[in-house]
């Protein structure tokens, strides 16, 4: 069965009716049948309609299961979703209460899809209401703080949407879209560094999607923050403001700004340009972020789980192998240079990063 994660801010989860009072979620006290061979055949050529859009053939393949076996799970599943892609939301509706009342591995993905389909129905109160109720059976399970986060997003609740996207990211470091969707909270909020921490974050799982080419503008404007060049090559203006404490709460990365603002204004000096390319420019203030981060409280969600990242990057002395892969959908001076002599640190950095152990932040 496929597994349904949600990829994009553009993915709204939402829901729709009262079969369930007030959307209560049901007791999944129903046992599912096990599907025969000819079954899974019959359910997995509707995945493959439904991933090529045949949304209507894949809907007949999944009939025909349930028409004599309506307790496969696997179909109820499929079959829901496919209705969902297609925008028949009555209908995938009617499958997603179905399909929550089995005790199933799949229940939590059924959760999502009763959230999803009660949103996109304009019924975001009780999205919200399934999910949370869907949190306290299923707490572990990261696409539910992620699809409850976009949703409380949609209804203008930042800092609870924030929230929900940090234990999303906590529990499936590797889901990229949900360190996106925190980068973009970040950034909404005004907490500078960590929105730059976690949009990094994304392009490190993702650096080649059209969604890293729209990103890399963004970061580079959290990088450079309010660093100008003044009238003349040598002349640059710094304006520095003290976060207030209301936006610490994240960590105090005031010392981090400060640094890294001087190394910005240090590469944009008109002798720098000429010795050195972006990639060092860029190199150097993410060390300077790193060494600093080494010693930085942890506090707050962003200090304790993004800064000790990034400050074991510098340790190990993996930051241009960190630049190179974070800016791969940018044209980075420099960059290619360095990443033709050095294939293997690139591999040990890559390597290194799928084995990082990311802190519990409970």
């Amino acid at each position: 069965m496929r597994q349904y994660i949600a990829t994009s801010m553009m993915i709204l989860i939402l829901l729709s009716g009262a079969a369930f009072a007030g959307e209560k979620l049901p007791k999944p006290d129903r046992i599912p049948a096990n599907a025969t061979s000819q079954q899974k055949a019959l359910i997995s050529e509707g995945v493959s309609l439904d991933n090529v859009g045949r949304y209507d053939d894949a809907i007949v393949k999944y009939n025909q299961v349930l028409e004599v076996a309506p307790d496969v799970i696997g179909a109820i599943y499929e079959l829901g979703y496919s209705y969902f892609h297609k925008k028949d939301y009555e209908n995938a509706l009617e499958l997603a209460r179905r399909g929550v009342q089995y005790k199933s591995e799949v229940l939590p993905h059924l959760y999502v899809l009763l959230g999803n389909t009660l949103d996109e129905m304009g019924k975001r109160a009780e999205a919200t209401d399934v999910y949370k109720d869907a949190i306290k059976r299923s707490p572990e399970t990261a696409l539910l703080h992620f699809n409850l986060g976009l949703t409380l997003m949609g209804d203008g609740k930042l800092p609870e949407a924030k929230e929900e996207m940090q234990k999303s990211v906590a529990l499936a470091p590797s889901h990229a879209s949900s360190h996106y969707v925190l980068a973009t909270l970040y950034h909404r909020l005004q907490y500078r560094i960590p929105a730059l921490l976690a949009l990094t974050r994304f392009l490190l799982i993702e650096p080649d999607s059209p969604r890293a080419k729209d990103v890399i503008p963004v970061l580079e404007r959290l990088i450079v923050g309010n660093v100008t060049a003044g009238k003349d090559p040598n002349h640059i203006n710094i304006t520095l403001s003290m976060t207030p404490d209301s936006k610490k709460d994240e960590g105090d990365f005031d010392a981090i700004e400060l640094a890294m603002s001087m190394s910005i204004a240090a590469g944009q000096t008109k002798e720098s340009k000429e010795k050195s390319s972006q990639f060092r420019v860029l190199a150097s203030t993410y060390g300077v972020m790193g060494a600093i981060m080494s010693n930085m409280k942890k506090k707050g969600f962003a200090a304790k789980y993004y800064a000790p990242f990034y400050a074991e990057v510098d340790k190990l002395e993996y930051i241009e192998a960190l630049v190179n892969q974070a800016f791969q959908a940018a044209k980075v001076d420099g960059c290619a240079e360095w990443r033709d002599e050095n294939s293997s640190k690139i591999g040990d950095f890559q390597k290194w990063v799928s084995g990082y152990e990311w802190p519990n932040t409970k």
